[in-house]
């Protein structure tokens, strides 16, 4: 866990946030006792650390902030003069092109695609760097690096699921995300043509060349000086 990693790296206090209880449980039965690190259930647009913080690490978590902006400001208000903030997310709507092909699939679907016709969905994307540039600096931030990066790598298809399952099939499958009732019948059905159709994505070799495009984010809140 990254958490635990940067804990290793320093003898300052390191706090892991999370908005989920059980993410949170997870992570405080799961880390070895290290006495600079601790975890505490907190949304990001509901922050209320003042200037406590030299450094804030955001992995992959902020696709789901419902009030970025807010949740910027939080950073920024959270961090000492001088701190930093690094942060990747996936970006642009076509964040991952496997996965959206993957749903397009039960889109296609005769038995599926009238419950997901009703799916809203509940991420932020950004089209491009700048959409994400503006966001920090509007909050005060000096932005040193920000850029969208395409990644790939060649997994399993059983690992490009388990991939989708710890994070979008989160949302797809969230009940608050439809305006139809999901039934037991639809999210069985939905695994099974998502499971299939990363089966069918799979070259000569048996691999997936899974694709991300991220964004990528280091900015820093200028010293008191400025």
């Amino acid at each position: 866990m990254a958490t635990a990693r940067i804990a290793a790296l320093t003898r300052n206090r390191v706090l892991g946030v999370d908005n989920a209880p059980g993410m949170i449980e997870t992570a405080k039965t799961s880390q070895k006792t290290m006495p600079n690190l601790d975890f505490t259930v907190a949304d990001a647009t509901q922050l209320g650390f003042d200037q406590e913080f030299d450094v804030i690490y955001c992995n992959s978590a902020f696709q789901w902030f419902a009030e970025p902006v807010r949740a910027v400001k939080n950073f920024y208000r959270a961090l000492n003069y001088g701190g930093r903030v690094g942060m990747q997310a996936p970006a642009t709507a076509t964040y991952c092109p496997n996965f959206l092909a993957a749903v397009d699939r039960v889109r296609e679907s005769q038995t599926a695609a009238h419950v997901l016709a009703t799916f809203r969905s509940p991420w932020f994307f950004l089209a491009s760097p700048d959409g994400y540039r503006d966001l920090f600096e509007r909050a005060g931030f000096h932005i040193t690096y920000c850029a969208i990066q395409e990644d790939s790598q060649a997994l399993s298809p059983e690992h490009v699921y388990q991939n989708f399952q710890v994070g979008a099939e989160n949302g797809y499958l969230d009940p608050a995300n439809y305006a139809a009732p999901l039934t037991a019948e639809y999210l069985q059905e939905f695994r099974r043509i998502v499971h299939d159709a990363f089966l069918a994505q799979a070259g000569t070799s048996g691999q997936v060349n899974l694709i991300f495009k991220r964004v990528y984010i280091l900015a820093g809140k200028p010293p008191d000086s400025l």
